[in-house]
């Protein structure tokens, strides 16, 4: 996750939808992404893991999440 007051500060400067990166696994960063007010959260495979087998329960979340599949049959395959 990058540092959380450079992504205030974009937030504050721009009029477009922020999207911000968190490690597959690492809720509490998707917390602070969500308290931070981002519009959308990519739960990255880019970073290094928190958790290699658990991702992020989405539920708890009122923020959207994206994904990095290439089509329909790859998106369903990922555990939400």
């Amino acid at each position: 996750m990058s540092d959380p007051q450079m992504i205030s500060e974009i937030i504050e400067a721009v009029t477009i939808p922020v999207m911000a990166k968190a490690r597959i696994g690492h809720f509490v960063e998707a917390q602070v992404l969500q308290a931070l007010g981002v519009d959308y959260i990519d739960e990255s495979e880019v970073l290094t893991p928190a958790d290699e087998n658990n991702h992020i329960s989405k539920d708890d979340f009122k923020v959207p999440f994206v994904c990095g599949a290439r089509d329909l049959g790859e998106a369903l395959g990922k555990d939400w």
